[in-house]
């Protein structure tokens, strides 16, 4: 992914945010078959290897076995999980007199490793378990999975779960950060007057991580 030096974030934390809260991810890989690609929750693993300055050391997720993209990534294949978050088109009338033109800012992160399917359905249901929690998390009530225990573990037997160990990030938050920063205000509140929730959801993205004076 090519970032501009201007819309460029490497503070592991903010990436850390966007993954954990747009946690519903592209699988890419490349191989003898072509180009495939899966729509799924991809959550970061808590019990993995501490990430430090890294986004993190591991994912995990799953899919449907029926789904014949686990078949074309043997242990080790390289993959890119991406992570969107918020985005919008930005009209130039939010900018104030002079040329111009329209853009689209939007937010996402690029997390390249390798995957492992795997095989023990211990581990399986772990990582079904540690989805779960990532996506209950923060809600008021969160659903228990405890009653459905049992029906969990027999839905292991039908998908393919996984660990992604993470190498590298690439990660960009185009907030139109080539704009003086009373047009990234301009921006910012356009977009939170807006009746689109998309655009609404980027002033508020844009009001946490990337406080204007």
């Amino acid at each position: 992914m090519w970032v501009a030096p201007e819309h460029a974030v490497s503070d592991p934390e903010q990436l850390r945010r966007l993954v954990r809260d747009h946690p519903f991810a592209t699988l890419h890989s490349a191989g003898p078959v072509g180009q495939l690609a899966s729509h799924l929750p991809i959550v970061m693993d808590p019990d993995g290897p501490a990430p430090g300055e890294a986004v993190t050391t591991r994912l995990v997720g799953h899919m449907a076995k029926a789904n014949e993209h686990w078949r074309a990534m043997p242990a080790g294949t390289p993959v890119l999980a991406i992570f969107t978050g918020p985005q919008a088109y930005v009209t130039p009338t939010w900018y104030g007199p002079g040329p111009s033109a329209p853009t689209w800012d939007y937010t996402a992160v690029h997390l390249h490793g390798r995957i492992t399917l795997i095989d023990d359905p211990a581990e399986a249901l772990r990582i079904i378990g540690v989805t779960i929690a990532a996506l209950e998390g923060g809600r008021e009530p969160a659903w228990d999975p405890a009653p459905s225990a049992d029906f969990h573990r027999k839905l292991v037997a039908g998908i393919r779960a996984f660990h992604i160990e993470v190498g590298r990030h690439e990660a960009i938050f185009k907030l139109s950060g080539n704009k003086p920063r009373e047009v990234q205000r301009a921006v910012r509140d356009a977009l939170a007057a807006s009746a689109t929730g998309g655009d609404r959801d980027l002033a508020a993205f844009m009001e946490r991580e990337l406080p204007l004076p």
